[in-house]
C-alpha cells in the first residue's frame, strides 16, 4: 500500500504536490481522499476489465497514457453516471486549479 502525504497549496490547488512514500512491494490499494479515490495498477486492470475485454499489452500501453509516468491515478465516481472519470496528475491538478 502506498502512503501519500498531502500538502495542499492553496493558491494552486494541487493537491498531490508532495512526496510519495513507496512501500517495499510497490502495490497500491485503494486509499480515499476527500471525494477522490487513488488507484494502483491492479485497481485500474479490474475497473477497465469489467468494463470491456482487451488484451494485457493494450492494458498497459493505456495504463502508460493515464498515469504519465506516476504508479497511480485519481479515480472520481460520478452518480449520474454511475461510472468513474479517470484522471492523470496533472490533468486532476489542472482541473483543480480552473475548477
Amino acid at each position: 500500500m502506498f502512503l501519500i502525504k498531502i500538502k495542499e497549496n492553496k493558491k494552486s490547488r494541487n493537491v498531490f504536490k508532495s512526496d510519495i512514500v513507496k512501500p517495499f512491494n510497490d502495490e497500491i490499494e485503494i486509499i480515499k481522499v476527500n471525494d477522490y479515490e487513488v488507484w494502483g495498477y491492479s485497481e485500474y486492470a479490474k475497473y477497465i476489465m469489467s468494463k470491456c475485454r482487451m488484451k494485457e499489452e493494450t492494458l498497459k500501453k493505456r495504463w502508460e497514457k493515464y498515469s504519465k509516468g506516476y504508479n497511480f491515478v485519481i479515480a472520481v465516481y460520478k452518480e449520474d453516471i454511475k461510472s468513474y472519470d479517470i484522471f492523470s496528475v496533472p490533468c486532476f491538478n489542472e482541473v483543480m486549479a480552473y475548477g
